[in-house]
């Protein structure tokens, strides 16, 4: 069975995917930073960006996903935290790639992450693979260098994947972590307006598409977003149904949200109706279309 090496393996997504795929019969590798971790469990492979080094194990590689990449909304964006953003994604693909190529490996496929955030704003408008930047912000250009950089895979391998991945829902980390929080006491905050429009995809939906991805051969550029777009008021009059039907959904002004969080707030306030009719065309099938059947099963909720 081929050898997968994970780059962001430890991440919510990189560890539910080793999951995944270790189910579907494939041997999993991660890599780490902590020496400790690689040299007591075979399961890890250290390297150190900063010094461009990858251990030997790596050539065990047939297929290389990177999900690697500094959080983006841990908190306002100072110059140090953009600093960091961009290259924990830049140099992270620029030395994979390299040592690939230094090594002579051959590899069946590279799948890199991006983000929806790199069409910035999109307003109402229906955002396929097609469309390009339409607003010029910071995260914008984050994502046009990552992909920029991910593409220079082709140098090593015939098939490249880029996964433009919307807002994940996962009980055990990103998103819901902080939209859940006051909703068993009584309050369910949307964002701003809350009309603004969230492109979300199911943690297992997304490790499903990455699986379907190797399994297909896919190349190119793929939106990894589930077919329903709903309003985030919407959204969150969902979350709040299966968790505290009680609770009272009120807005959290937007002028707060810029004022706490800066530049940032653009993630949470910008509108994203992403279309998923491209990995669909493909033949993959989603498990949780809609907002409501994600957040059921998410937190065990009967239909």
């Amino acid at each position: 069975m081929k050898t997968v090496v994970i780059a962001g393996g430890s991440g919510t997504v990189g560890r539910r995917l080793s999951e995944v795929l270790s189910e579907a019969g494939y041997t999993v590798s991660i890599l780490t930073r902590s020496k400790e971790k690689a040299k007591n469990d075979d399961h890890f492979i250290h390297w150190d960006i900063e010094q461009k080094l990858i251990d030997d194990r790596f050539v065990q590689a047939n297929i290389i996903i990177n999900l690697a990449g500094s959080g983006i909304a841990e908190g306002r964006w100072t110059k140090e935290q953009k600093k960091e953003i961009m290259s924990s994604r830049l140099d992270t693909t620029e030395l994979l790639i390299s040592e690939v190529g230094k090594r002579n490996m051959e590899i069946d496929s590279y799948i890199s992450a991006s983000a929806i955030g790199y069409y910035g704003d999109g307003g109402d408008k229906l955002l396929t693979e097609e469309d390009g930047v339409q607003t010029d912000e910071f995260l914008s250009q984050v994502c046009v260098a990552w992909e920029e950089a991910a593409q220079k895979a082709s140098s090593i391998t015939d098939q490249v994947c880029i996964l433009r991945i919307g807002t994940v829902l996962s009980r055990t980390g990103g998103a819901l972590e902080k939209m859940d929080v006051t909703i068993p006491y009584g309050v369910a905050n949307y964002l701003g307006n809350g009309k603004q429009l969230m492109s979300w995809i199911h943690l297992d939906d997304l490790c499903r598409i990455i699986h379907f991805n190797i399994k297909q051969s896919l190349n190119g550029i793929y939106n990894a977003v589930a077919p329903e777009v709903v309003s985030n008021k919407a959204f969150t009059r969902s979350l709040r149904d299966v968790i505290n039907t009680k609770a009272m959904v009120l807005p959290a002004p937007a002028f707060g949200i810029k004022l706490m969080f800066g530049e940032m707030a653009r993630v949470v306030l910008n509108s994203s109706n992403v279309s998923a009719e491209k990995i669909k065309s493909a033949g993959f099938k989603f498990s949780y279309p809609t907002v409501d059947q994600a957040l059921r099963a998410l937190y065990k909720t009967e239909v």
